[in-house]
């Protein structure tokens, strides 16, 4: 049974986790928004995503909703619900990147720009209004005990070397994903389109057997 101190604890790490959803989340005004959002991805594609992210200017933990499309895993890692490894592929605005991996500025402002094609057809971005971006993708692959650390790297399109690589001690990634109807098999889930996809066939089969009974039944009728 827990005691008096165990409690008291207890009480003040939930005081502080419930402070840390208050600020602002990015562009969400906070936890209670991006989680709204992202349910509604869940709802709509059947799994969401929230990255938990340190912002060290703020010196705050802060989350971001994470489009499901850019998430990545491998089918056989992945067969029983919880990937080993798991990836994360967006575009990254160059300077942004620079300032948040200053070690590697140079050869961040000196990678080739995201190719527009790649814009315009995994992101659904006109190129008229392109930014200067890189193609980033940030992976993990997770512990398998204290004495077994995972690793976790950020890569970037155009350059050699990874920009981060660092050993990674936990069981989980930064992404969590939320589930409208978990699957069978695999990781990602099934949303309520795949439900309304089912229901709109049925009706219109229904429609096709209606018309078809109308014709079967049509009385033809002619003047004398």
């Amino acid at each position: 049974e827990a005691t008096w101190r165990m409690k008291r604890n207890a009480r003040k790490i939930d005081r502080t986790i419930e402070a840390s959803w208050q600020p602002r989340q990015n562009s969400y005004q906070d936890i209670w928004d991006l989680g709204s959002i992202c349910g509604r991805d869940a709802l709509l594609f059947g799994t969401g995503f929230v990255k938990t992210i340190e912002d060290q200017d703020l010196g705050a933990v802060l989350h971001e909703r994470v489009p499901p499309w850019q998430v990545l895993v491998e089918a056989g890692d992945a067969e029983h619900g919880n990937p080993r490894c798991i990836h994360h592929q967006y575009p990254a605005e160059r300077y942004a990147l620079a300032s948040l991996l200053p070690k590697h500025k140079d050869a961040i402002l000196a990678a080739p720009i995201m190719d527009s094609r790649d814009d315009a057809t995994l992101w659904g971005i006109d190129d008229r209004y392109r930014v200067d971006r890189l193609l980033v993708c940030e992976s993990w692959k997770t512990a398998d005990g204290p004495d077994a650390p995972g690793i976790h790297t950020i890569v970037a399109d155009g350059i050699p070397t990874p920009l981060v690589r660092e050993p990674w001690e936990y069981r989980e990634s930064q992404l969590e994903a939320i589930h409208y109807r978990r699957p069978v098999e695999g990781f990602f889930g099934t949303g309520i389109m795949d439900d309304v996809a089912d229901l709109d066939g049925e009706l219109n089969e229904m429609v096709s057997r209606m018309i078809q009974a109308v014709k079967n039944t049509g009385i033809n009728r002619t003047s004398t």
